[in-house]
């Protein structure tokens, strides 16, 4: 059975996917990010004016609801993204989706929070 070799030039798409894996992940990183904002500022706002904590509250519960469902969508983004640069790669397809910082592997273990996760930090010397 001969290689497949794709024909890039009627592909337009795999050209432009790089960059709408990148647009949908920092659109998922800004929801975040606004979220955070709205998590604050709802406490904040009912501090402010001498509110019981029971008012706000089922507002503040669906809005973590959606920010939970949006970490889930970015955990799944990036598992996406994980799984179309392995088939760019086994299709020998040039395609940098993600920028090259290192990233911890999933070939190994658990995901990591961060990179060296896993190190144990020593005891602050007295």
């Amino acid at each position: 059975m001969a290689d497949f070799v794709p024909d890039l030039t009627k592909a337009p798409s795999v050209q432009a996917l790089p960059e709408l894996v990148r647009l949908y992940e920092r659109q998922l990183d800004d929801a975040l990010t606004t979220f955070g904002k709205i998590a604050s500022a709802l406490p904040q706002a009912r501090m402010e004016l001498n509110l019981s904590a029971v008012v706000g509250h089922k507002v503040l519960e669906h809005f973590h609801q959606s920010g939970s469902a949006v970490v889930s969508a970015r955990g799944h983004s990036v598992a996406g993204h994980r799984l179309v640069d392995k088939v760019a790669q086994a299709l020998d397809i040039p395609m940098a989706a993600g920028d090259e910082r290192p990233k911890p592997s999933n070939d190994d273990g658990p995901q990591r929070v961060f990179v060296g996760a896993e190190i144990d930090v020593p005891a602050p010397v007295a």
